[in-house]
């Protein structure tokens, strides 16, 4: 609606929904006001059925935590619907922020809309390649194929027989072995305003143990 728009730039936070992929543009600095104002426009999208969400962020000069915040939330809806998040965020401070506060290992960040048009493409490809993959032919006499038997992940001090190579602390120290956790090792837990994210060490991708178990794990 033309008149929401212009009612809600004052804001500056702006919400379209007419396209495919659903577009929130903001501005200045995205602080508590504004925080609140982002959730506000995601909750409107939501309702419309939109889980595909376009976050420009081009015009944006700084993020209170409570806009982080927000933009996990919005991340995490979106996958629970089987959607995507993108954020135009080209480089400079905010860009940084993310890297900062390893947000940019959990969310797709991408340089311009082209970009994010681009990404979207390759989503919605990957998308629609899934159901060919996963359907069978039918045959008169069907037969249930084997379930693959899961590989099963040791703990990591198991793997090194209490000798990381790599890890400065020896694994009879490690927290980790101590009070042992089904969650693997190169897991890391971050919070913001109260919102819980998680992403994988990046000290960890060129891991053996990561290697051979991260896909599963």
């Amino acid at each position: 609606c033309k008149y929401y728009l212009m009612m809600n730039r004052d804001s500056g936070i702006v919400s379209d929904f007419d396209a495919d992929l659903a577009l929130i543009t903001c501005e200045g600095t995205i602080n508590n006001d504004r925080g609140k104002a982002l959730e506000k426009a995601w909750q409107t999208l939501k309702s419309h059925g939109k889980n595909n969400v376009l976050l420009d962020l081009s015009r944006v000069n700084n993020i209170y935590s409570s806009g982080l915040g927000a933009i996990i939330t919005i991340h995490k809806n979106t996958q629970a619907e089987k959607g995507l998040l993108i954020i135009v965020c080209p480089d400079g401070y905010v860009k940084n922020l993310f890297q900062v506060t390893k947000l940019s290992r959990l969310l797709k960040i991408v340089g311009d809309q082209r970009e994010a048009r681009d990404a979207y493409d390759a989503f919605k490809l990957k998308e629609a390649k899934k159901p060919a993959q996963q359907s069978t032919p039918q045959t008169l006499n069907p037969r249930p194929a084997p379930r693959p038997t899961p590989k099963q992940r040791p703990q990591c001090f198991v793997y090194w027989k209490d000798k990381n190579p790599k890890n400065a602390t020896g694994c009879d120290e490690c927290f980790k072995k101590i009070k042992p956790s089904n969650q693997p090792c190169w897991i890391v837990e971050g919070l913001i305003e109260d919102v819980s994210f998680q992403y994988v060490n990046e000290d960890c991708e060129n891991c053996p143990y990561f290697a051979e178990f991260g896909e599963a794990g």
